[in-house]
């Protein structure tokens, strides 16, 4: 494999690891964004190209490019350049995005023309590909259709970078979707809360049930953030989201500056837990995977998802875990994954 994979925003915890792995998973990365001085010691480190651009002039950096990682936050204030400067020079895209708001454009607006230049777009490509392994294991545990999803997040100690910071402010402010018969709607973050393998959990902004609708159409999901400590905690943790929501609506930018300075005193790194619950006629199939460190693991899972879209598949908007092809398993030991388990039990 010789695709070239160009990485926008290499300097980032994630961008950096990324483009060490491509090297050796056989992609040629250029590393690209802002900043002159981080690209070009981190090219010259690498032995690969470097390229600097700001974010309204990527379409100028896009020759010769076969992959496009985007590794920017948030993707809602300053992702869309960059996915559009990707189908409009004909390279398949990926990125790291966790927010709603961000997904739903690029379905609404974006599908077509992917399609029409012949170009797969594969948001949420990190933990999605770890939410994505779940839920495909969760679901072979069933011998029968499955009927409703869920999934739920829970931090294992995680410690956010700048970007990721500031993404949760967009992540916050994008609402919580859910899906009934195969129809998304959005609601605020807290308004329900719902049991899961992880413990009671209120609902949470995830970008899954609009993913998942790409293999799962039919299916009901929900998202849901499984607050550490007891479960009464929940309530609690519901009515916070419910007020950082309406804040991140009102003031998203001043919440960004703050939440960038807050997170510059963290090294970023830290464990996370995602588990994914299928239900169909009485039954439910549990599965859970546990990441050491949520930065290498999204690393890891990136190039997978490069990897697979350099050697071709369909295009349109896709959700990765329809992109990377194998059993569950073998994929969440590629990608560093510590623990991967599977139950199916008769629902009480």
């Amino acid at each position: 494999m010789n695709s070239t994979l160009l990485i926008y925003g290499a300097n980032g915890a994630i961008g950096r690891r990324l483009a060490e792995l491509a090297i050796e998973g056989g992609l040629t990365p250029i590393v690209a964004g802002r900043r002159a001085d981080r690209i070009d010691e981190l090219a010259s480190r690498l032995g690969c190209e470097g390229r600097i651009a700001g974010i309204d002039e990527v379409s100028g950096i896009m020759a010769d490019v076969d992959v496009v990682a985007s590794c920017v936050a948030s993707y809602t204030a300053h992702g869309k350049p960059i996915l559009r400067a990707a189908i409009e020079g004909g390279a398949n895209y990926l990125d790291l995005t966790g927010e709603t708001r961000f997904v739903r454009w690029m379905f609404d607006t974006c599908n077509e023309p992917a399609g029409q230049r012949g170009v797969t777009l594969v948001p949420s490509a990190g933990l999605g590909l770890c939410s994505a392994i779940a839920a495909r294991a969760a679901i072979d545990g069933l011998a029968t259709p499955v009927e409703r999803v869920t999934v739920a997040y829970g931090s294992g100690g995680m410690r956010a970078s700048q970007g990721t910071a500031q993404s949760m402010v967009d992540v916050l402010a994008g609402g919580a979707v859910v899906v009934a018969s195969g129809r998304p709607r959005t609601l605020c973050p807290g308004l329900r809360l719902g049991r899961t393998p992880l413990g009671v959990g209120t609902l949470f902004p995830l970008t899954e049930p609009l993913m998942f609708r790409t293999m799962w159409p039919q299916t009901d999901m929900a998202s849901y953030l499984v607050p550490p400590g007891a479960p009464i905690l929940a309530p609690v943790a519901a009515t916070v989201l419910a007020v950082a929501h309406l804040g991140a609506r009102a003031n998203g930018d001043w919440l960004r500056r703050m939440a960038s300075r807050a997170a510059a005193r963290n090294r970023p790194g830290g464990g996370f837990r995602i588990a994914v619950r299928a239900e169909a006629h009485g039954l439910k199939s549990d599965a859970v995977v546990d990441l050491d460190d949520v930065y290498e693991v999204s690393s890891g899972a990136m190039l997978e998802v490069a990897q697979s879209l350099a050697a071709g598949t369909d295009t349109g908007v896709r959700a990765s875990g329809a992109v990377v092809a194998g059993a569950p398993a073998g994929i969440a030991d590629r990608i560093g994954v510590r623990l991967f388990t599977t139950v199916a039990l008769n629902q009480p």
